[in-house]
Protein backbone atom coordinates (compact mmCIF):
# COMPACT_ATOMS: atom_id res chain seq x y z
CA UNK A 1 0.00 0.00 0.00
CA UNK A 2 1.33 3.80 -0.56
CA UNK A 3 2.78 5.23 2.75
CA UNK A 4 3.52 8.58 2.47
CA UNK A 5 7.22 10.21 3.12
CA UNK A 6 8.20 13.27 4.49
CA UNK A 7 7.84 15.63 1.66
CA UNK A 8 10.57 18.24 3.05
CA UNK A 9 13.14 16.31 1.67
CA UNK A 10 12.24 17.69 -1.90
CA UNK A 11 15.18 20.52 -1.30
CA UNK A 12 15.83 23.32 -4.63
CA UNK A 13 19.03 21.38 -5.34
CA UNK A 14 16.73 18.60 -6.61
CA UNK A 15 16.21 20.32 -10.16
CA UNK A 16 19.53 19.65 -10.89
CA UNK A 17 19.38 16.15 -9.43
CA UNK A 18 17.17 14.54 -10.87
CA UNK A 19 18.65 16.30 -14.48
CA UNK A 20 22.08 14.48 -13.61
CA UNK A 21 20.25 11.22 -12.70
CA UNK A 22 18.07 11.49 -16.02
CA UNK A 23 21.51 11.30 -18.10
CA UNK A 24 23.52 8.92 -15.95
CA UNK A 25 23.65 4.74 -15.82
CA UNK A 26 19.59 3.54 -16.20
CA UNK A 27 18.61 2.10 -13.10
CA UNK A 28 17.67 -1.06 -14.80
CA UNK A 29 16.44 -3.04 -17.66
CA UNK A 30 13.14 -3.95 -17.97
CA UNK A 31 12.84 -6.47 -20.90
CA UNK A 32 15.86 -4.72 -22.43
CA UNK A 33 14.45 -0.99 -21.60
CA UNK A 34 16.18 1.18 -19.75
CA UNK A 35 14.74 2.60 -16.78
CA UNK A 36 15.98 5.80 -15.08
CA UNK A 37 15.25 8.47 -13.06
CA UNK A 38 12.52 10.57 -14.00
CA UNK A 39 10.19 7.54 -15.54
CA UNK A 40 6.81 7.65 -15.26
CA UNK A 41 5.86 3.90 -14.58
CA UNK A 42 3.36 1.32 -13.45
CA UNK A 43 3.92 -0.52 -10.59
CA UNK A 44 2.60 -3.97 -9.39
CA UNK A 45 0.42 -3.19 -6.06
CA UNK A 46 -1.02 -6.61 -4.65
CA UNK A 47 -4.16 -4.56 -2.53
CA UNK A 48 -5.07 -2.96 -6.26
CA UNK A 49 -7.08 -3.96 -9.15
CA UNK A 50 -4.88 -1.66 -11.26
CA UNK A 51 -1.37 -1.22 -11.19
CA UNK A 52 0.08 1.74 -9.51
CA UNK A 53 1.25 5.22 -11.49
CA UNK A 54 4.88 6.00 -10.41
CA UNK A 55 7.28 9.05 -11.28
CA UNK A 56 10.86 7.76 -9.87
CA UNK A 57 12.30 10.60 -8.19
CA UNK A 58 15.62 9.07 -7.73
CA UNK A 59 18.97 8.40 -9.18
CA UNK A 60 19.34 4.84 -7.05
CA UNK A 61 18.87 1.78 -5.49
CA UNK A 62 18.60 1.02 -2.29
CA UNK A 63 20.56 -1.55 -0.45
CA UNK A 64 17.31 -3.56 -0.34
CA UNK A 65 16.43 -3.22 -3.89
CA UNK A 66 13.84 -0.64 -3.61
CA UNK A 67 13.47 2.55 -5.58
CA UNK A 68 12.08 5.97 -4.45
CA UNK A 69 8.60 7.06 -6.36
CA UNK A 70 6.13 9.99 -6.08
CA UNK A 71 2.53 8.48 -6.64
CA UNK A 72 0.23 9.37 -9.33
CA UNK A 73 -3.86 9.23 -8.47
CA UNK A 74 -6.06 8.25 -10.63
CA UNK A 75 -9.48 10.55 -10.68
CA UNK A 76 -11.09 7.46 -8.84
CA UNK A 77 -8.30 7.43 -6.22
CA UNK A 78 -10.16 11.15 -5.28
CA UNK A 79 -13.76 11.45 -3.94
CA UNK A 80 -16.08 13.25 -6.05
CA UNK A 81 -16.49 15.30 -3.54
CA UNK A 82 -13.09 16.87 -3.39
CA UNK A 83 -12.92 17.04 -7.15
CA UNK A 84 -16.09 18.91 -7.26
CA UNK A 85 -15.13 21.37 -4.25
CA UNK A 86 -11.48 22.23 -5.99
CA UNK A 87 -13.00 22.47 -9.41
CA UNK A 88 -15.27 25.43 -7.74
CA UNK A 89 -12.06 26.76 -6.15
CA UNK A 90 -9.96 26.69 -9.23
CA UNK A 91 -12.48 27.78 -11.62
CA UNK A 92 -12.65 31.04 -9.34
CA UNK A 93 -9.30 31.57 -9.52
CA UNK A 94 -8.72 30.92 -13.69
CA UNK A 95 -7.08 27.71 -13.21
CA UNK A 96 -9.30 24.94 -13.96
CA UNK A 97 -9.77 23.32 -17.44
CA UNK A 98 -12.51 20.23 -17.34
CA UNK A 99 -10.61 16.87 -16.82
CA UNK A 100 -10.81 14.30 -19.29
CA UNK A 101 -11.79 10.73 -19.10
CA UNK A 102 -10.62 9.34 -15.67
CA UNK A 103 -8.36 6.78 -18.14
CA UNK A 104 -6.58 9.73 -19.64
CA UNK A 105 -5.99 12.26 -17.09
CA UNK A 106 -4.57 11.76 -13.70
CA UNK A 107 -3.01 14.05 -11.15
CA UNK A 108 0.62 14.17 -9.91
CA UNK A 109 1.41 13.97 -6.49
CA UNK A 110 4.51 14.72 -3.60
CA UNK A 111 3.59 11.62 -2.01
CA UNK A 112 6.73 9.65 -1.98
CA UNK A 113 7.18 6.25 -1.39
CA UNK A 114 9.61 3.59 -1.65
CA UNK A 115 8.78 0.08 -3.55
CA UNK A 116 10.60 -2.56 -5.19
CA UNK A 117 12.29 -2.90 -7.96
CA UNK A 118 10.92 -6.04 -9.35
CA UNK A 119 7.50 -4.20 -8.87
CA UNK A 120 8.07 -2.39 -12.10
CA UNK A 121 5.43 -3.37 -14.73
CA UNK A 122 6.34 -0.71 -17.58
CA UNK A 123 7.21 2.42 -18.82
CA UNK A 124 4.78 4.95 -19.01
CA UNK A 125 4.24 7.49 -21.70
CA UNK A 126 2.54 10.57 -19.82
CA UNK A 127 2.40 14.67 -20.94
CA UNK A 128 2.97 17.17 -18.25
CA UNK A 129 1.85 20.26 -19.27
CA UNK A 130 -0.12 23.89 -18.34
CA UNK A 131 -2.10 23.92 -21.57
CA UNK A 132 -5.70 24.15 -20.82
CA UNK A 133 -6.55 23.25 -23.84
CA UNK A 134 -5.97 19.41 -24.79
CA UNK A 135 -8.00 17.39 -26.65
CA UNK A 136 -8.05 13.43 -27.61
CA UNK A 137 -6.84 12.47 -31.08
CA UNK A 138 -9.56 11.65 -33.20
CA UNK A 139 -8.02 10.39 -36.57
CA UNK A 140 -11.65 11.08 -38.20
CA UNK A 141 -11.91 14.42 -36.39
CA UNK A 142 -9.79 17.32 -35.72
CA UNK A 143 -5.76 17.99 -36.34
CA UNK A 144 -4.24 17.36 -33.53
CA UNK A 145 -4.56 16.23 -30.19
CA UNK A 146 -3.15 14.04 -27.09
CA UNK A 147 -2.24 10.83 -28.48
CA UNK A 148 -3.91 7.70 -28.09
CA UNK A 149 -2.10 5.67 -24.98
CA UNK A 150 -0.85 8.43 -23.36
CA UNK A 151 -1.68 10.09 -19.75
CA UNK A 152 -2.00 13.35 -19.16
CA UNK A 153 -1.54 15.57 -15.81
CA UNK A 154 -2.29 19.32 -15.40
CA UNK A 155 -3.15 18.82 -11.51
CA UNK A 156 -1.44 17.78 -8.85
CA UNK A 157 -3.04 16.72 -5.95
CA UNK A 158 -2.15 17.12 -2.17
CA UNK A 159 -3.69 13.65 -0.60
CA UNK A 160 -2.70 14.87 3.02
CA UNK A 161 -4.81 18.43 2.63
CA UNK A 162 -6.84 17.12 -0.32
CA UNK A 163 -6.59 19.61 -2.49
CA UNK A 164 -5.60 20.18 -5.54
CA UNK A 165 -3.78 22.52 -8.05
CA UNK A 166 -3.20 23.64 -10.92
CA UNK A 167 0.44 23.17 -12.66
CA UNK A 168 -0.22 26.74 -14.05
CA UNK A 169 0.03 28.24 -10.44
CA UNK A 170 3.37 28.95 -9.11
CA UNK A 171 2.47 28.21 -5.06
CA UNK A 172 4.58 25.80 -5.01
CA UNK A 173 7.86 24.88 -2.81
CA UNK A 174 11.23 25.80 -4.82
CA UNK A 175 11.60 21.87 -4.86
CA UNK A 176 8.62 20.62 -5.98
CA UNK A 177 8.17 23.35 -8.35
CA UNK A 178 11.50 22.04 -9.72
CA UNK A 179 10.33 18.47 -9.96
CA UNK A 180 7.03 19.97 -12.27
CA UNK A 181 9.82 21.78 -13.98
CA UNK A 182 11.56 18.64 -15.10
CA UNK A 183 8.30 16.96 -15.61
CA UNK A 184 7.23 19.62 -17.99
CA UNK A 185 10.15 19.56 -19.68
CA UNK A 186 10.84 16.11 -20.70
CA UNK A 187 7.31 15.16 -21.18
CA UNK A 188 5.72 17.99 -23.24
CA UNK A 189 2.51 18.70 -24.93
CA UNK A 190 3.18 17.60 -28.64
CA UNK A 191 0.13 17.22 -30.49
CA UNK A 192 -0.04 14.52 -32.98
CA UNK A 193 -0.95 15.68 -36.88
CA UNK A 194 -3.10 14.83 -39.28
CA UNK A 195 -1.02 12.55 -41.63
CA UNK A 196 -0.88 14.04 -45.17
CA UNK A 197 -2.97 11.24 -46.25
CA UNK A 198 -5.87 12.24 -44.06
CA UNK A 199 -5.42 15.51 -45.38
CA UNK A 200 -7.85 16.21 -49.04
CA UNK A 201 -5.81 17.28 -51.30
CA UNK A 202 -6.79 21.14 -52.65
CA UNK A 203 -7.24 21.57 -56.07
CA UNK A 204 -6.10 25.04 -57.00
CA UNK A 205 -8.49 26.19 -60.15
CA UNK A 206 -11.47 25.01 -58.03
CA UNK A 207 -10.32 26.83 -54.78
CA UNK A 208 -10.20 29.99 -57.29
CA UNK A 209 -13.59 28.98 -58.31
CA UNK A 210 -14.87 28.85 -55.65
CA UNK A 211 -13.73 32.17 -53.93
CA UNK A 212 -15.57 33.85 -57.22
CA UNK A 213 -19.18 32.70 -56.51
CA UNK A 214 -21.11 35.09 -54.70
CA UNK A 215 -21.81 34.25 -50.97
CA UNK A 216 -25.27 34.86 -49.57
CA UNK A 217 -24.26 38.13 -47.87
CA UNK A 218 -22.94 39.63 -51.56
CA UNK A 219 -26.46 38.03 -52.82
CA UNK A 220 -28.82 39.87 -50.42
Amino acid sequence: SKKALDPSRLDSSIGALLQACRSSDPLFYLEGEPIRCGDFVAIYGEDSALPYLGFINDGKISPDGKIEVLWMYRQDDVSSGVISREEKRLRANGLWSPLLSGKVEVFFSFHRDMCPQESVLEKLKVVVTKEADVVLHDPSGRPGGLPKGVLLVRYVYDCSKSRIYSIRSRDFQCGMQAVLDFAMEHYPYDPVERDEKDVPAVDPAASAAAAALPTAASAA
